[in-house]
């Protein structure tokens, strides 16, 4: 059954009339006209609205009606010299520049409909090179450079390979001006280089609670002694008065228990 709808597009009709024409053949006689409606409920936009005064009574009626506004008005020479001068722009999306690539080459094999099959399928596998090529050698020279190292089979493969590139692009880009603006911070109420006044930890010190548990936590641990510090403080401020000797007091004197 048919599966998509034409909606004035040139680059699609060829593919619209060509499923179209097969659904239409194999219908019986008593399917004719329900399969002709199902047709004209696929068919949108602009292009419905040429057909909604016009009375058809069969596929082929309708299929004249839609070539007459819709059909390529360009010759395969015509559309070959704007294949051949296409480029990615400056600014453009590697999307953007495959849709337009994808878009002519369509228009080009639309007008082998007429072919025989064996040379259709020649000039269209010759085609897609030319348009394969053209692709590969004029998107940007970072993405190019590593399309000519891949080589990609087809157009879709390059187009993988492009946006994971394009991606990448973007990453470092994104990074490189993450480092750059960060080099160019400078604080007003700490001096530092790095970060600015909003971003500063002493002046906002509730952003940075963890590093202030961390400092805190540090001086604690340098400034409280331990506990084999602290035995041998006071060991240095005892003195026993009965044997003159320091490091202990007097009811601690051996000596004087010894004695008595």
């Amino acid at each position: 059954m048919i599966t998509i709808s034409f909606d004035s597009k040139r680059s699609e009709l060829q593919e619209f009339i060509r499923i179209c024409d097969i659904a239409y053949r194999f219908a019986a006689n008593h399917q004719k006209e329900p399969v002709l409606g199902f047709i004209l409920s696929n068919i949108t936009g602009h292009a419905s609205a040429q057909i909604q005064d016009k009375i058809v009574h069969n596929w082929h009626e309708l299929k004249e009606i839609l070539q007459q506004p819709f059909s390529e008005k360009k010759t395969e020479s015509q559309l070959m010299e704007e294949l051949n001068t296409l480029r990615q722009n400056r600014d453009e999306k590697i999307m953007s520049f495959y849709n337009r690539v994808q878009s002519l080459l369509t228009r080009i094999l639309n007008t082998f409909s007429q072919m025989n099959p064996t040379e259709r399928r020649y000039r269209s596998d010759m085609i897609r090179d030319i348009a394969l090529n053209r692709f590969t050698l004029h998107t940007k020279e970072e993405i190019s450079h590593i399309l000519r190292i891949r080589i990609p089979n087809n157009l879709s493969d390059a187009l993988d390979f492009a946006l994971n590139e394009e991606r990448i692009i973007n990453e470092r880009k994104q990074f490189n001006s993450k480092s750059i603006n960060s080099s160019n911070k400078y604080c007003s109420n700490c001096h530092k280089k790095g970060h600015t006044v909003n971003e500063c930890y002493k002046k906002h010190p509730n952003r940075n609670q963890v590093r202030d548990y961390t400092e805190n936590s540090r001086k604690i641990h340098v400034n409280q002694p331990t506990n084999g510090n602290t035995n041998v403080s006071n060991r240095q401020n005892k003195f026993c008065t009965y044997c003159k000797n320091p490091a202990h007091l007097i009811d601690e004197c051996r000596k004087r228990e010894y004695n008595n």
